[in-house]
């Protein structure tokens, strides 16, 4: 399946998502801010990268920003995953080149269905 990285300051969340992903047999590498992210991304291939928007360090805005200065073309798609209603976020969430948002806390059924749709079209 996919290797999907995981970039969240919450340890729960890492437990909970990795738990769910491993069982649809993705591989998930968790790390705890942007930085360590970027760093892992240096020098790791992902499928897919799942961004907390609230961290420490450096917030999930500016990791996407340097995710696609970095990589540009070759960046891996990235799916916003935060406690933030829609409303809350950039009017044109889609502008900042992420490609799906989640909702936390995350209703299980939706987030798979996210995921699908977007590894597809990978």
């Amino acid at each position: 399946m996919a290797d999907i990285l995981l970039i969240d300051d919450d340890m729960d969340m890492h437990a909970i998502v990795k738990f769910f992903l491993e069982y649809d047999d993705h591989t998930v590498t968790c790390v705890a801010d942007g930085l360590e992210g970027l760093e892992y991304l240096r020098h790791n291939k992902s499928d897919l990268v799942l961004l907390d928007i609230a961290m420490p360090k450096m917030n999930g805005m500016e990791v996407l920003q340097n995710i696609q200065n970095e990589f540009g073309k070759q960046a891996p798609p990235v799916i916003f995953m935060t406690v933030f209603d829609r409303s809350q976020l950039s009017p044109n969430l889609n502008d900042t080149g992420c490609v799906g948002y989640i909702r936390k806390p995350v209703q299980f059924d939706q987030f798979r269905h996210k995921l699908r749709t977007v590894l597809d079209k990978t």
